[in-house]
């Protein structure tokens, strides 16, 4: 199971505590926008990941593995922080 650093770590989870809107660049090039709901290990294509959970939408939820984040931008206004980068492109 790939890892993010801890200090990465607690940015995500901050974003799931205020529940922030968040915007997510993948390493797939994918531009991902939604609420920031929780992290966690989850089972994911048979194999143990860590990963975040975001609802895209009010009926769509995806945990995302955190291996697969580039950046993380909140959204909202007045938010404990703005911007992390996890992995360098």
């Amino acid at each position: 199971m790939s890892v993010i650093n801890c200090d990465a770590y607690d940015y995500l989870e901050i974003a799931c505590l205020y529940r922030y809107q968040v915007e997510l660049e993948l390493l797939n090039g994918q531009i991902l926008c939604g609420t920031a709901l929780n992290v966690g290990v989850v089972v994911l294509e048979d194999i143990k990941q860590e990963c975040l959970l975001v609802e895209l939408n009010e009926n769509q939820q995806r945990w995302l593995p955190t291996k697969e984040l580039i950046s993380l931008r909140v959204l909202n206004s007045h938010a404990k922080f703005e911007f992390v980068r996890f992995k360098a492109i």
